[in-house]
């Protein structure tokens, strides 16, 4: 029988679907298992990446220096030098430093062991026996670049900071802390990990983890004293006060003991006047030469001052006393300790100069102190050097050139006599002389 066309036309048709379904059929049954095979490979090999790179993790401890391209926002800082952003913010604010800084913070380095934040080695290994972790960081801003440093310690456990110890010369003001020329400022860039801009009312958005130290506190007090009861009987009184200025962040402590003098009813003038020359006898500052040569505690760093004094004379007559000083700063080899004097007219509340004790012809400009030692009346209160010297002749090798007019706030009375107070080297030692040795009269 012959098959038509049109019927072996469509069992064509028909098996080329059944034939391209079958193939499908193998295709679609291998493909997911190929996939999960794949799949299941890939996994393996991103559970052994960790053991691979594991070893490695020692070589990578030391972070790569930010770059301009890569400098990062505030709120992505790692937690150590977030945490020194808002401390020295803090600063900015406590010292009312205005203008906007940039920021350079430098590896974190020292410690006891290495320091760890938010899962990131911030510091370098540094065989030391401290446990204080210190961070290079330089201001620049207003024009200047100013050198800073911050030590922290730190615990990880409750991730938090402790700074103290720092150097922060741009809160006091001070150039003199600060001029370390522009190798440190490119070494510091060179090496920065991290760079943020740092103001007053600027924002940077994290909570404070940190423990500081205090900023600056002052007090100007009238300290509670007896009563006088000499037999002397004088229209003045002297009245005890006490100044403290403490600074633990700047480590500054300050502490100054002065005399305020009150006189009689109707004198308001001249003790205001009194009052005025003794401030400035206690209260000057370190100029080297400065007319305004005033303390200001404010742009100390570092010190340690005290000083007090002792009344020598206290009559109708005069008032003389010594203002004795001891300080200490932290990158000085050692502490010092002077004293100067000063003396007062009472009738007419003037200071008394030199001249105006030894008169005008032993006080001029051609008059010296070694003139004034050779009259053999002065006697040495202590020595510290030479040991096995004599401290007035040494002075007199030393100094006795000097002029008596550079003495006027070295020396003071006494009931009975002249004080001098001099030094040789690094030492000073008072000097009295009674005033009938002297040839003097009239005191």
């Amino acid at each position: 029988m012959k098959i038509p066309k049109e019927i072996i036309a469509l069992l064509g048709v028909v098996l080329c679907v059944v034939l391209a379904g079958c193939g499908k059929g193998e295709n679609s049954a291998e493909s997911p298992e190929t996939e999960q095979e794949e799949t299941v490979s890939e996994q393996e090999e991103t559970e052994t990446e960790p053991e691979e790179t594991s070893s490695e993790q020692e070589e990578a401890l030391e972070p790569e220096p930010e770059t301009e391209d890569s400098q990062v926002a505030s709120s992505e800082l790692s937690g150590a030098y977030q945490q020194m952003a808002m401390y020295i913010q803090e600063g900015f604010r406590m010292y009312h430093v205005e203008g906007e800084y940039q920021a350079y913070f430098g590896p974190i380095e020292g410690g006891a062991s290495g320091i760890w934040v938010d899962g990131c080695y911030v510091g370098i290994w540094d065989e030391t026996d401290s446990n204080y972790f210190i961070c290079d960081i330089l201001l620049e801003g207003e024009g200047d670049q100013w050198r800073e440093e911050l030590a922290f310690t730190y615990d990880a456990e409750a991730d938090w900071y402790v700074f103290s110890s720092q150097y922060e010369p741009l809160f006091a003001g001070d150039s003199l802390w600060k001029e370390w020329g522009d190798s440190y400022a490119t070494e510091v860039k060179d090496n920065c990990v991290c760079q943020i801009a740092i103001a007053r009312d600027a924002d940077i958005a994290a909570p404070i983890r940190y423990d500081s130290e205090n900023g600056p506190m002052e007090k100007d007090l009238y300290l509670d004293h007896l009563w006088n009861f000499s037999h002397k009987i004088i229209a003045y009184e002297i009245i005890p006060k006490a100044y403290f200025y403490w600074d633990e962040r700047l480590d500054v402590d300050i502490s100054i003991r002065y005399p305020q003098v009150e006189l009689e009813t109707g004198k308001e003038e001249m003790e205001e006047a009194i009052n005025e020359k003794l401030r400035e006898a206690f209260f000057y500052g370190y100029g080297w030469g400065d007319e305004d040569n005033v303390l200001v505690p404010g742009e100390e760093m570092y010190t340690d001052i005290e000083r007090y004094y002792m009344i020598t004379r206290e009559d109708e007559r005069y008032l003389s006393m010594r203002i004795y000083e001891y300080n200490s700063s932290r990158l000085a080899n050692h502490p010092n300790e002077w004293e100067t004097g000063i003396t007062f007219n009472m009738r007419t509340g003037e200071v008394v100069q030199l001249e105006d004790v030894l008169g005008r012809d032993r006080a001029g400009d051609d008059y010296t102190l070694g003139d004034l030692l050779d009259s053999g009346a002065f006697r040495k209160l202590w020595v510290w050097l030479p040991e096995d010297g004599d401290w007035i002749e040494e002075l007199k090798e030393e100094s006795g050139d000097d002029l008596l007019s550079e003495y006027e706030t070295d020396f003071y009375l006494t009931d009975t006599g002249l004080g001098l107070i001099t030094s040789l080297y690094r030492y000073y030692t008072c000097l009295e002389a009674d005033y009938e040795d002297l040839g003097i009269k009239g005191f």
